[in-house]
């Protein structure tokens, strides 16, 4: 990997992390989560094609009452 493509990695690993706390303290608001990454990584020079916050278990579109 490129220094770049290192940074890019890095970026995506923290916002990624960052998300994840938010969720497990309660925050259930997903599409604002999903916005903020999306502003996050477009700052940090990364192109998205999307970003969604999922069902661990059934890979669908969260939604408020998930809780996995």
């Amino acid at each position: 990997m490129s220094n770049a493509e290192k940074a890019s990695a890095a970026n995506l690993y923290n916002c990624l992390k960052s998300i994840k706390a938010e969720i497990e303290m309660g925050n259930l608001n997903f599409q604002t989560l999903e916005n903020s990454a999306k502003n996050f990584l477009s700052k940090a020079g990364l192109k998205l094609e999307y970003f969604t916050v999922c069902n661990a278990q059934t890979l669908e579109k969260a939604n408020k009452n998930d809780r996995e």
